[in-house]
């Protein structure tokens, strides 16, 4: 929910344009996964978001970024199956 407060402000601190925008489609792009409708979609999607984004600050932190914004479909499918093998 605070992710557009968390965009104006990268922005506004001076963040490069190309973190911003790369970060910007991620949200959109999790917000429109067809996963969202599934039972636990939002669990799984909510846990791959709080994983990825974590790697994505600690790898620009070593100046190796990566386009966050592209969703890692067999990141969020071991994701999947984890959650799944906890509701069991």
């Amino acid at each position: 929910m605070a992710k557009n407060t968390l965009i104006t402000h990268m922005s506004q601190a001076g963040w490069p344009e190309v973190h911003v925008n790369s970060l910007s489609l991620f949200f959109v792009n999790l917000e429109m996964h067809p996963l969202r409708s599934d039972d636990q979609g939002e669990e799984i999607l909510l846990l791959y978001q709080a994983r990825v984004r974590l790697h994505w600050h600690n790898v620009l932190k070593r100046r190796e970024g990566y386009n966050i914004g592209i969703i890692n479909e067999n990141l969020l499918k071991s994701i999947s199956r984890e959650v799944l093998k906890q509701s069991q």
